[in-house]
């Protein structure tokens, strides 16, 4: 390890403390993760540093399919796939994607700059299968719970109000599977940020800018 850089050190540090935490839910061992005594390297970055590998995406995506939570599986897979952040997927309208030419036009932006994302195969058969609204029309919109009573209640779609904030049932996953446990360094704790940070990993390890 000491020929990889600082963050390449606290990405495999990472990937092992995952693994340890997984063979220790499943009871295949008994000790201590060794891990979690271990300190990381300072990056001197500020910035959050975890990504995923394609073993953990799968690990994360297949529980939200298994408890029927497709948009919260839906809004992960277009951030892995197209680097896009929360509020730019909760931004977007019918009228920002073309199924023809595979694209998605981003017009809310972080720094206020319109770009345009590239669907893969699996993005363009999640947004071919979907029940297409009108073009003002959010792709993702708020949803509000009526009926609630003791035993749940039902969701209902407000289509031209925009999403607040990422699904709860997205971090209790994460808490589940143990992707976040023994962390206590935020910069290295899986968010909803940590989807586009993967995206961008990718392509950087491909070679790619």
């Amino acid at each position: 390890l000491k020929k990889l850089s600082e963050q390449s050190v606290c990405h495999v540090l990472g990937i092992m403390r995952t693994a340890f935490n997984k063979v220790i839910k499943s009871g295949k061992f008994s000790g201590k993760n060794p891990v979690s005594s271990v300190k990381f390297p300072s990056t001197n970055n500020k910035n959050r540093l975890r990504y995923l590998t394609p073993f953990e995406v799968d690990d994360m995506l297949l529980p939200m399919l298994c408890e029927s939570s497709q948009a919260v599986y839906e809004m992960a897979y277009i951030s892995i796939y197209t680097g896009m952040r929360a509020d730019e997927i909760f931004s977007l309208k019918w009228q920002d994607i073309n199924l023809g030419s595979r694209t998605i036009f981003i017009l809310e932006t972080k720094n206020t700059e319109s770009r345009t994302a590239y669907m893969t195969d699996g993005i363009l058969d999640i947004l071919s299968r979907k029940k297409k609204g009108l073009p003002h029309e959010y792709i993702y919109p708020q949803e509000i719970v009526r009926g609630a009573t003791s035993k749940g209640g039902w969701r209902q779609a407000l289509p031209t109000t925009k999403k607040k904030e990422v699904s709860k049932t997205y971090f209790r996953i994460l808490d589940e599977i143990g992707l976040n446990d023994d962390v206590v360094d935020s910069r290295y704790k899986v968010c909803f940020h940590t989807p586009r940070h993967t995206f961008g990993s990718w392509l950087a390890i491909r070679g790619e800018s």
